[in-house]
Parts: structure tokens; sequence; C-alpha cells
């Protein structure tokens, strides 16, 4: 981070000065561009003086008899960092890597920060601080320099398709947009040198196999990836997935008799000691069954679906069956557009020969009936459940109610549906609460 608070050092000192310029990259240099006007020339030549090299060059430098730009190549070395400053500060960064809710790693930074000038330290400060007056003034700071405070991350902060713009987080950018050949390039820097958690893959058909075999991929902690049509996912099998907790593929307009067999190949396959929570939105089983049978995944807790316009002879029955005995398995979010699952491919969730301990349940039209709510209600592991939300056209204010009585540990319910009767089973629940 040196290279890039020295940028902002230098940016400060030509900003107050009112020299016309833009700071860029290239490379490990920095590269200054000046308006050579005269009057812009002198200001510059005033503001570097506390980089003698830097004013003693510009003295040098002929002036130009027409407009253009000059380069002005520096190092690093504008404001040396010795290796104990430079290795603090790397321990700093994986701190806040490793425990991105915990604040002190990123207070004790921006103290360091503010102590040479750094206005990133107060933006820290200010963002780990409630309340609106410190919301606005980090808004202001942003405001003037964000793409500076944001350094080396900046390019990939924000997607112009999508209209995404760039959002710090406690002073940070924590999410990015790159193509597969930007994140083999600038990955280990944008995740090893900043506390980055989100790469999102924005392209429609990326090269997975040049993914898999960048070594920066095992310093991700969420990826989000939507390719289309015949993309495969299997050379990603071949990648280093050590910090990976959070995955997201959408694959809605994937075809899936191309990639059914690679899906499943990939998701069977994939190695993420750390992976909790998997969110995937798909027209196959594929997925579901490869992941459920996947042993390397000994932390999936959260499983969320959206199931699309499903392709035919689709076995959800097998497919959840064997997702309900995962052990750590704690959270299923399910939303159909067909309603093909049905009550048999759910009730193993609450079978009393499957590990599963279900405490978050939300169904969206995957076909149940009052069936599935009656067996369910006489399930022990209905008491474990805490969190359960329903849209299903099938089921009926009777069913509903024999399940919200059932379930004694509920503390958030809600019930979506068109019949009075079903939402007034929802309104009683939360009367009863207070």
């Amino acid at each position: 981070m040196g290279f890039w608070r020295d940028r902002r050092r230098l940016s400060r000192a030509l900003d107050r000065a009112g020299v016309r310029h833009a700071l860029r990259a290239e490379g490990d240099q920095l590269v200054v561009d000046l308006h050579p006007h005269p009057a812009n020339l002198a200001r510059a030549q005033a503001a570097l003086a506390e980089w003698p090299a830097l004013a003693a060059w510009l003295a040098a430098t002929p002036r130009p008899a027409h407009v253009q730009v000059a380069n002005v190549k520096l190092t690093a070395a504008l404001c040396p960092q010795t290796d104990a400053e430079r290795d603090e500060e790397s321990a700093l960064v994986a701190a806040m890597s490793a425990n991105p809710d915990d604040d002190a790693p990123r207070l004790v930074y921006a103290d360091r920060l503010i102590a040479r000038g750094d206005p990133l330290g107060e933006l820290i400060v200010l963002q780990c601080t409630p309340g609106r007056d410190a919301e606005e003034r980090a808004e202001r700071i942003l405001a003037r320099s964000w793409q500076t405070l944001a350094a080396d991350v900046a390019p990939f902060a924000e997607h112009a398709i999508t209209l995404r713009r760039f959002r710090f987080v406690r002073g940070f950018i924590e999410r990015v947009y790159m193509t597969v050949d930007a994140f083999v390039e600038h990955g280990a820097r944008v995740f090893g040198d900043y506390p980055t958690r989100t790469l999102e893959i924005i392209d429609s058909v990326p090269d997975c196999a040049r993914l898999a075999s960048s070594r920066a991929l095992s310093r991700v902690p969420r990826l989000v990836m939507h390719p289309v049509w015949s993309v495969t996912l299997a050379p990603l099998a071949a990648g280093a997935f050590d910090r990976l907790e959070d995955l997201e593929l959408h694959l809605y307009n994937a075809s899936s008799d191309d990639r059914t067999a690679d899906d499943f190949a990939w998701a069977s396959t994939v190695r993420a000691p750390l992976l909790s929570r998997i969110d995937v939105s798909n027209r196959t089983t594929a997925f579901t069954s490869g992941f459920a049978a996947n042993p390397n995944l000994p932390r999936l807790r959260h499983y969320r679906e959206h199931v699309g316009y499903a392709e035919a002879d689709q076995d959800f029955t097998s497919a959840y069956g064997a997702l309900a005995h995962r052990h750590a398995l704690e959270s299923l979010h399910l939303s159909h557009s067909e309603g093909r699952a049905g009550d048999d491919a759910l009730l193993p969730f609450f079978a009393p020969d499957t590990p599963s301990a279900l405490r978050e349940l939300s169904l969206m039209s995957t076909g149940v009936t009052d069936r599935f709510l009656r067996e369910i209600a006489r399930s022990p592991k209905l008491r474990l459940l805490e969190e359960f939300a329903f849209h299903e056209p099938a089921i009926t204010a009777a069913g509903l109610a024999e399940v919200v009585t059932a379930a004694t540990g509920l503390v958030s319910f809600r019930a979506s549906s068109s019949d009075p009767e079903v939402a007034a089973v929802a309104a009683s629940w939360h009367a009863s609460r207070g």
C-alpha cells in the first residue's frame, strides 16, 4: 500500500497548489501527467518542493512550444517505507481480511494513516463511526477523491453495463468487477494488498481454466459468476479455493444439455474447506446433486437455489434427499418457477434418519401441499426452526396453522398468499408475539 499512499500524498500536494494534473500507474511506476502551460508548471514546481529530485527534474524540463502532456515517471521511492513498516501494514491488511467484521485492525491502520496525513485514515474512522454527521463527512471525502482512495482497486470498483457504482465499506472497496484476464493480472494485488471480499467475474463466457490457474483465487472470500450458454465450469475444480466462504452462480440462460455433466463433476469435486454459503440459479439439479455429494465442503451451512424453467426429467427428490444428508446444513431457501419439486423432495429435511437440522426455511412455488405441512408438524426437527418463509399456492390455512403451532422455536414467520385465510394465519402469529 505504500506506493499508493505516496500517490495520494503527491496528489494532495498538487491539488492544494491548483496544479492541473492526472495520476496513473504503469506497472510498478507512477506517472504524473502535467498540463504544460508555464503557469501550471510553475505551480507544480512549488508544490514539489518536498521532493527535491522531482523539483529538479521539472526545472530542467524544456518548455514545450505547444500544448501537450509531459509524463513524469516516479518510483515508489517518493516516500520509502522500512521493511518493518511494510510488514506491519501487511499484517494489518491480513487481519482485516481474516476478520472482516472486526473494526479493531482497521482503526489501528487508520491511526497510522492519519499520523502521516493520509485522508484514507479519516475515511476509515468515519465509516466505522455511526451517525449521520460521520456519514456526510465520509461522503464529502469520497466525492473529492474516491479513485485515489481506492487506489489499485479503483479500475474495478464499478460495472458500467449494470450501472453498479463503487461502494466503500468501512474505508475500503469490498466488491470488484473483473474479467478473468484482469483478475489474473491484478488479482494478487487487489485481494492481497487490500481487504477486498467479493470478486464478480463479468465475462459472459469466462475462461474457467485460466481463472483456476490464478494463484490469487486462493485469496478470494466470495465469488460471483453468471456465465451463459455452453461455458463449462469443470476446469474450476483445479482452482485453489482456500479462503472461499460464499459462492454465487447465476446460470439462467445456460444450455443444460451441454453442461449438466460438467456442472455435476465440478460441484462434486471442488475443494473449498471454508465454503459455508452457496447461492445458485439454474435449470437442472446438477449443482444441488454435486454439492450434496461433495465430501470437500465440510462447512456448508446455507444453501439457496432458484430453479427457473427446469429441463425435463429433473429428479428433485434424489437431489434434495442427498442435500438433506449434509450434516452442517442449517439454512435452506428454495424458489421454483414451476413448482415441480413437491412433498417427497422436501420431506427428507425433517426425516429422523437425515442429519440436517434446519433453522431457516424459505419455500416459494416448490409445489408442496398440506401433506408436507402435516408431516413436518409431527417431526421433532420442526422445533429447531427459527425462521420460516412460505409462498406455496397449494397449501391451506389449516395446514399452515398446524405447522406454526408445532414450531415452538419460531422467531420469524412470513407467509404470502392471495388466500385471505392464509394471510390471517400469519397475522395471528405476529399478533401473538406482540
